[in-house]
């Protein structure tokens, strides 16, 4: 069985450059994100088959690419929303200048909105309390200290178990279908398959997507009252 660290205290999840972030979670229905100047940090492309995701900027400005349209969203409302099964990938006024997915010019437009760091708040709906559940699980796995060949190979296994166990599907080969990993045919199977075993090896371990040492009692009565 793997020994986890303890991180049900935290309130706030941060990373060191160069993919910087700051995540917090003391508001209970919503998760502030914070990326400071020059972070590459990236939500990385992926899906909800349950939740449309919300987001509003507070400062600096963020490029969010839904399925193939690239658009900035500032501080200015509404907020704005991705509807379930909508492929979404997120970076902040750093990594964007000089995308290719900015129309031309836009890049100088965007310098005007250049702040000490990109910051915005993020939840779901269903207001179900998964959307931290996830993040408090992700991160602390991400930052578990494991060492060795087995240690760097239970890391990525539980980061899958975390991500099919609470709606957050990652796009691995994007070719234009709405939702890649539930497509039909040798690449549906082959994913549940990686899953699957994914789950097995896992398992073996007593890793699951929600842990006890990674998420308050409180947020996992709240979550599973939810779930039913």
């Amino acid at each position: 069985m793997a020994t986890l660290i303890r991180t049900t205290r935290l309130s706030t999840f941060t990373s060191p450059l160069p993919e910087a972030a700051s995540l917090s979670f003391n508001n209970p229905s919503k998760t502030h994100a914070t990326y400071p100047v020059g972070s590459t940090f990236t939500t990385s492309r992926h899906w909800h088959n349950d939740h449309a995701e919300h987001f509003k900027v507070l400062s600096g400005a963020i490029l969010v690419t839904v399925n193939k349209n690239s658009f900035v969203v500032t501080g200015a409302p509404p907020a704005a929303t991705i509807p379930c099964a909508a492929r979404i990938d997120a970076v902040g006024l750093s990594r964007a200048e000089g995308s290719p997915k900015l129309a031309k010019g836009q890049s100088k437009e965007l310098e005007k909105l250049r702040a000490p760091e990109d910051e915005a708040e993020e939840w779901r709906t269903p207001a179900d309390g998964e959307k931290e559940v996830f993040f408090r699980n992700m991160l602390s796995a991400v930052s578990e200290p494991r060492t060795g060949i087995v240690g760097e190979i239970l890391r990525p296994i539980h980061m899958l178990i975390i991500y099919q166990g609470l709606d957050t599907r990652m796009v691995i080969l994007d070719m234009g279908l709405r939702v890649v990993m539930g497509g039909e045919g040798w690449l549906r199977n082959n994913m549940v398959g990686s899953f699957g075993i994914a789950g097995l090896i896992g398992g073996a371990f007593g890793l699951k997507p929600v842990s006890e040492a990674y998420t308050p009692g409180r947020l996992i009565s709240e979550w599973g009252k939810n779930r039913k």
